[in-house]
C-alpha cells in the first residue's frame, strides 16, 4: 500500500542528484530504502506509491558496434527498514531521517565494500606502488619478503 512519507536524501558528493529514497509507514513501525549505485541518479515516487530511478547516462549505446550488445547498469538495491523512536535533521531541507533508516541503508552499503576486515580492525590503510616503492623491494631476501608482505 501507499506510504505514509516519503523523504530523499541528497547526494552530498553531487548536487542535485539523490542517493537514496526512503519509504515510510510509522503506524507499522517499518519502511523502504531504495538507492542506485550511481552519482547521477534522480528518485522519486509518484501519488500512487510507485518508483522511479533514472539517470542520463552521458553514453550512446549503439549493438551494432558495441562489444557486448546489452549495456549493464549499475545495480539497483532494496532494503527495508525498522523505524525507531528517534530521528535526526542533518539536511538543509530540514528533513528528518530516521536512525532505523540510517543503520539500514549503512549496512547495506558497507556489504559493497571491499575493506571489510580493515574495517573490522578500526583501521583503512591505502598503500599505494609509487609511495611504497614495492619495485625496488628485493622479493629474494627475507628481509625484502617481509616488506612485501607488510605492503600487500
Amino acid at each position: 500500500h501507499r506510504p505514509a512519507q516519503t523523504a530523499t536524501r541528497e547526494n552530498p558528493f553531487n548536487a542535485g542528484h539523490q542517493i537514496a529514497l526512503f519509504l515510510r509507514w510509522p503506524d507499522e513501525r517499518h519502511g523502504l530504502f531504495v538507492s542506485l549505485a550511481n552519482p547521477f541518479v534522480s528518485l522519486d515516487v509518484d501519488g500512487d506509491g510507485r518508483i522511479s530511478a533514472s539517470y542520463a547516462p552521458n553514453y550512446e549505446h549503439d549493438p551494432a558496434i558495441a562489444l557486448d550488445p546489452w549495456y549493464t547498469s549499475e545495480p539497483g538495491v532494496l532494503g527495508p527498514t525498522a523505524l525507531q523512536q528517534y530521528s535526526y535533521r542533518d539536511s538543509p531541507s530540514g528533513e528528518s531521517f530516521n536512525l532505523g533508516e540510517r543503520a539500514a541503508f549503512v549496512r547495506c552499503v558497507e556489504s559493497f565494500l571491499l575493506d571489510g576486515e580493515s574495517r573490522r580492525n578500526r583501521t583503512v590503510k591505502v598503500n599505494v606502488a609509487w609511495d611504497e616503492n614495492d619495485y625496488q623491494v628485493d622479493a629474494g631476501t627475507p628481509e625484502g619478503q617481509e616488506e612485501y608482505r607488510r605492503i600487500i
